[in-house]
């Protein structure tokens, strides 16, 4: 069993991963848009548009970064979720000894 600040210290760096990937997701997407509006409004040419996708997104789609991102984040929310609770239950088996 992990000793509670460690434990806190595991729990504190779930939440700053999950706040990395958050971040990066939007990061993915806002290009993604700026890229295309440039695309839509005629500023960049159709082979430029994709050689900066298939550069950046590292020859995957947006799609499949999205749903790269909201695996991972749900993964570290369920390993939180676990982490929190046995200190939670620890604090309660603690309390009513």
């Amino acid at each position: 069993m992990l000793r509670p600040k460690l434990a806190r210290a595991v729990i504190e760096d779930l939440r700053g991963k999950i706040a990395v990937a958050e971040e990066r997701k939007k990061d993915v997407v806002s290009y993604y848009n700026y890229i295309h509006s440039k695309y839509k409004d005629h500023e960049m040419a159709h082979e430029e548009f994709v050689f900066l996708l298939e550069k950046e997104f590292d020859g995957r789609t947006l799609d499949e970064w999205i749903k790269y991102y909201d695996s991972y984040i749900s993964y570290l929310e369920g390993e939180l979720e676990k982490k929190t609770g046995k200190i939670t239950n620890r604090k309660a088996l603690v309390c009513c000894r």
